[in-house]
Protein backbone atom coordinates (compact mmCIF):
# COMPACT_ATOMS: atom_id res chain seq x y z
CA UNK A 1 0.00 0.00 0.00
CA UNK A 2 1.73 3.10 -1.08
CA UNK A 3 1.80 6.62 1.04
CA UNK A 4 -0.62 8.36 -1.17
CA UNK A 5 -3.74 5.15 -0.38
CA UNK A 6 -3.04 5.26 3.25
CA UNK A 7 -3.14 9.05 3.38
CA UNK A 8 -6.70 8.11 1.41
CA UNK A 9 -8.25 5.82 3.75
CA UNK A 10 -7.18 7.80 6.80
CA UNK A 11 -8.55 10.84 5.21
CA UNK A 12 -11.69 9.35 3.26
CA UNK A 13 -14.49 10.05 5.96
CA UNK A 14 -13.51 13.55 5.68
CA UNK A 15 -13.63 13.83 2.17
CA UNK A 16 -17.55 12.10 2.39
CA UNK A 17 -18.57 14.29 4.84
CA UNK A 18 -17.50 17.05 3.27
CA UNK A 19 -19.29 16.07 -0.62
CA UNK A 20 -22.20 15.30 1.73
CA UNK A 21 -22.33 18.61 3.38
CA UNK A 22 -22.07 20.22 -0.07
CA UNK A 23 -24.96 17.96 -1.30
CA UNK A 24 -27.48 19.29 1.65
CA UNK A 25 -26.71 22.77 1.32
CA UNK A 26 -26.64 22.56 -2.79
CA UNK A 27 -28.76 20.85 -5.51
CA UNK A 28 -25.16 19.46 -6.81
CA UNK A 29 -25.26 15.46 -7.35
CA UNK A 30 -23.42 13.97 -4.73
CA UNK A 31 -21.57 11.52 -7.02
CA UNK A 32 -20.35 14.71 -8.79
CA UNK A 33 -19.22 16.19 -5.41
CA UNK A 34 -17.63 13.30 -4.20
CA UNK A 35 -15.55 13.00 -7.80
CA UNK A 36 -14.55 16.50 -7.37
CA UNK A 37 -13.92 15.69 -3.61
CA UNK A 38 -11.51 12.70 -4.71
CA UNK A 39 -9.42 14.99 -7.31
CA UNK A 40 -8.70 17.79 -5.05
CA UNK A 41 -7.34 15.41 -2.18
CA UNK A 42 -5.14 14.07 -5.13
CA UNK A 43 -4.21 17.72 -5.63
CA UNK A 44 -3.69 18.36 -1.93
CA UNK A 45 -1.90 15.29 -1.42
CA UNK A 46 1.10 16.20 -4.19
CA UNK A 47 0.86 20.10 -2.76
CA UNK A 48 1.37 19.07 0.59
CA UNK A 49 4.57 20.44 2.27
CA UNK A 50 5.52 18.87 5.57
CA UNK A 51 7.93 20.93 6.61
CA UNK A 52 5.15 23.77 6.46
CA UNK A 53 3.83 22.87 10.19
CA UNK A 54 0.63 22.13 9.11
CA UNK A 55 -1.34 18.62 9.46
CA UNK A 56 -2.27 16.94 5.90
CA UNK A 57 -5.65 16.66 7.67
CA UNK A 58 -5.44 20.72 8.45
CA UNK A 59 -4.41 21.18 4.75
CA UNK A 60 -6.66 18.96 3.27
CA UNK A 61 -9.93 20.42 4.55
CA UNK A 62 -8.63 24.09 3.57
CA UNK A 63 -8.50 22.61 0.11
CA UNK A 64 -11.72 20.93 0.11
CA UNK A 65 -13.46 23.69 1.34
CA UNK A 66 -11.92 26.04 -1.31
CA UNK A 67 -11.97 23.74 -3.94
CA UNK A 68 -15.82 23.24 -3.06
CA UNK A 69 -16.46 26.54 -3.32
CA UNK A 70 -14.52 26.94 -6.90
CA UNK A 71 -16.72 24.00 -8.11
CA UNK A 72 -19.53 25.43 -7.00
CA UNK A 73 -19.43 28.71 -8.26
CA UNK A 74 -17.97 27.67 -11.46
CA UNK A 75 -20.09 24.44 -13.18
CA UNK A 76 -23.09 25.32 -11.63
CA UNK A 77 -23.07 29.03 -10.97
CA UNK A 78 -23.72 29.03 -7.80
CA UNK A 79 -22.41 30.68 -4.87
CA UNK A 80 -20.74 29.00 -1.97
CA UNK A 81 -23.39 29.34 0.43
CA UNK A 82 -25.59 27.28 -2.38
CA UNK A 83 -27.91 30.22 -3.31
CA UNK A 84 -27.78 30.74 -7.11
CA UNK A 85 -26.11 33.66 -8.73
CA UNK A 86 -29.31 34.53 -10.68
CA UNK A 87 -30.77 34.93 -6.58
CA UNK A 88 -28.03 36.56 -5.32
CA UNK A 89 -30.28 39.78 -3.14
CA UNK A 90 -26.20 41.68 -3.90
CA UNK A 91 -26.89 41.75 -7.51
CA UNK A 92 -30.55 42.69 -7.29
CA UNK A 93 -30.20 45.57 -5.26
CA UNK A 94 -31.92 48.41 -7.39
CA UNK A 95 -34.26 50.55 -5.11
CA UNK A 96 -35.36 53.95 -6.62
CA UNK A 97 -33.62 55.69 -3.89
CA UNK A 98 -30.50 54.75 -5.47
CA UNK A 99 -28.30 57.67 -6.48
CA UNK A 100 -27.77 57.33 -10.99
CA UNK A 101 -24.12 57.56 -9.90
CA UNK A 102 -24.12 54.51 -7.41
CA UNK A 103 -25.92 52.49 -10.31
CA UNK A 104 -23.22 53.56 -13.03
CA UNK A 105 -20.37 53.17 -10.45
CA UNK A 106 -21.95 49.25 -10.29
CA UNK A 107 -20.92 48.85 -14.12
CA UNK A 108 -17.89 50.08 -14.00
CA UNK A 109 -16.00 48.65 -10.93
CA UNK A 110 -15.28 45.25 -10.75
CA UNK A 111 -17.40 41.98 -9.51
CA UNK A 112 -15.99 42.19 -6.24
CA UNK A 113 -16.57 45.73 -5.54
CA UNK A 114 -19.97 45.47 -6.54
CA UNK A 115 -21.12 42.85 -4.09
CA UNK A 116 -19.35 45.50 -1.95
CA UNK A 117 -21.67 48.12 -2.93
CA UNK A 118 -25.12 46.11 -2.90
CA UNK A 119 -23.77 45.03 1.11
CA UNK A 120 -23.78 48.82 1.96
CA UNK A 121 -27.01 49.27 0.10
CA UNK A 122 -28.36 46.90 2.15
CA UNK A 123 -27.06 47.50 5.56
CA UNK A 124 -27.03 51.78 5.28
CA UNK A 125 -28.12 52.22 9.06
CA UNK A 126 -26.65 49.64 10.85
CA UNK A 127 -23.20 50.49 9.27
CA UNK A 128 -22.85 53.78 9.13
CA UNK A 129 -23.51 54.31 12.93
CA UNK A 130 -20.65 51.98 13.39
CA UNK A 131 -18.43 54.06 11.00
CA UNK A 132 -19.62 57.55 12.43
CA UNK A 133 -19.28 56.15 15.95
CA UNK A 134 -16.33 54.24 17.57
CA UNK A 135 -16.51 50.89 16.15
CA UNK A 136 -14.93 51.73 12.58
CA UNK A 137 -13.01 48.39 13.33
CA UNK A 138 -16.45 46.42 13.48
CA UNK A 139 -18.75 47.72 10.95
CA UNK A 140 -14.63 46.25 8.60
CA UNK A 141 -15.29 43.36 9.98
CA UNK A 142 -18.86 42.76 9.86
CA UNK A 143 -17.90 44.24 6.01
CA UNK A 144 -15.56 41.44 5.46
CA UNK A 145 -17.49 38.99 7.43
CA UNK A 146 -20.16 39.65 4.48
CA UNK A 147 -17.93 39.82 1.45
CA UNK A 148 -16.43 36.05 2.58
CA UNK A 149 -19.75 34.76 3.09
CA UNK A 150 -20.39 36.09 -0.65
CA UNK A 151 -16.98 34.09 -1.86
CA UNK A 152 -14.67 36.87 -1.52
CA UNK A 153 -11.58 37.09 -0.10
CA UNK A 154 -9.73 39.25 2.60
CA UNK A 155 -7.22 40.22 -0.09
CA UNK A 156 -9.97 40.98 -2.68
CA UNK A 157 -12.48 42.24 -0.42
CA UNK A 158 -9.70 45.06 0.36
CA UNK A 159 -9.11 45.50 -3.11
CA UNK A 160 -12.40 46.32 -3.85
CA UNK A 161 -12.53 48.98 -0.99
CA UNK A 162 -9.16 50.52 -2.50
CA UNK A 163 -11.00 50.48 -5.70
CA UNK A 164 -14.21 52.34 -4.69
CA UNK A 165 -11.92 54.59 -2.75
CA UNK A 166 -10.53 55.77 -5.73
CA UNK A 167 -13.29 55.48 -7.46
CA UNK A 168 -15.02 58.13 -5.25
CA UNK A 169 -11.91 60.53 -4.93
CA UNK A 170 -10.94 59.97 -8.52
Amino acid sequence: MTKMERAYLNCKKMIEGKALSVAKRTTIPLDDLTAECNLIFCEAYHKYRPNKYTQFSTWLWQMLDWGMSKFASQYYGLTPNGIPESQCWWKQVTTPSIPKEVIELRKTVSDEASVLIGILLSFPQEILLMVNGRHARRARGKLGKLMRKEGISRTKTRMAINELKGAYNG
